[in-house]
């Protein structure tokens, strides 16, 4: 079987949330952050025959860009990657190394906020995080408008950075930590609960995303 580019491009991002991955056999796979602060989960196009486990996915995904065309053949030991005359043999890692995320997703149940996030927007704010040298990604409701912003909590006098992207009548703030923001491109549909937890889902990829509670407040 083969890798779509649509595939390698989102086992890229997974590899930036968990460097390790357990592959299911089928077409659903998604990946968990160590500190359980950030899942990941696609619908792929090709179905994978068998579960297995890479500890090092980066590694792995710089194996299949030796070739130009990767053929991959599965055994009960390890993938084959191959193309003509070449080929490599890829041990599987022990799924028990693996900090792997449960088979259920997390509800968002009943959200409190909810909009639209353009692709634009959302890359103008990861660009304001790294400008201005942010800590957080700051989803926040004056009673009116949702805005989408950065900033650093606990830094009352620092620089932030705003766009407006809802209505609300609710009045919040959700942090979240920038090291968790590590999401593809794309325009997404948002959800965020009171309890602290963001789904962010477009077309073929979701995260959930878990909000610093330290630094963020919900009223009614």
């Amino acid at each position: 079987m083969k890798l779509e580019n649509r595939t390698m491009q989102i086992l890229k991002n997974f590899a930036l949330i968990n460097p390790s991955m357990l592959f299911r056999e089928g077409t659903v796979q998604s990946t968990i952050a160590a500190q359980k602060t950030i899942l990941a989960r696609t619908t792929i196009r090709e179905t994978l025959p068998r579960e297995f486990a890479v500890f090092d996915l980066s590694r792995f995904l710089g194996v299949l860009s030796l070739f130009t065309e990767p053929e991959l053949e599965f055994d009960d030991a390890r993938v084959i990657v191959k193309q003509g005359r070449q080929k490599v043999e890829y041990t599987y890692a022990d799924p028990d190394l693996i900090v792997a995320p449960p088979s259920k997703t997390p509800k968002v149940d009943n959200p409190e906020v909810c909009f639209n996030l353009s692709s634009e927007a959302l890359q103008s704010t990861i660009r304001a995080l790294g400008a201005l040298q942010s800590t957080h990604i700051i989803v926040e409701g004056d009673g009116e408008n949702i805005l989408l912003g950065v900033g650093k909590p606990s830094d009352p006098t620092s620089d932030t950075f705003k766009i407006e992207v809802g209505l609300s009548n609710h009045s919040f703030k959700f942090a979240f930590k920038a090291e968790n923001i590590k999401i593809l491109p794309g325009d997404y549909e948002v959800q965020i609960s009171s309890k602290n937890i963001a789904h962010f889902k477009c077309s073929d990829v979701e995260y959930w995303i878990m909000a610093d509670a330290n630094h963020s407040t919900f009223s009614e």
